[in-house]
């Protein structure tokens, strides 16, 4: 077996490259903040389907976490809206880093 050097990295991480990763977590929670504004009854459906398709598990467990908290489907809406708007906010603090 070789061993790998530190510059056989295939994709390196940089400033750019968190840059685009921030950016497009950031539109994929403001997506996701529109979809459960528009989904009225089919709330969980929205979150279930949305999360699949991204690398949300760390979000995905929060939520479910929320929803074992907060069974009453008004307050359990109220926290998720509350948890995704910490979410893009923290990624839109990394871009602002980023950018500096």
């Amino acid at each position: 077996m070789s061993k790998i050097n530190s510059t056989d990295v295939a994709s390196p991480i940089n400033l750019p490259s968190i840059g685009k990763w921030a950016k497009a977590r950031s539109k994929d929670l403001k997506n996701l903040q529109k979809a459960l504004e528009k989904a009225g009854d089919n709330f969980d459906g929205v979150i279930k389907e949305k999360l699949d398709k991204g690398n949300w598990r760390g979000l995905g467990n929060k939520i479910r976490k929320l929803k074992r908290e907060f069974p009453t489907a008004a307050r359990f809406q109220q926290k998720v809206k509350a948890e995704l708007a910490r979410e893009a906010k923290r990624f839109e603090k990394v871009l602002a880093i980023v950018k500096d």
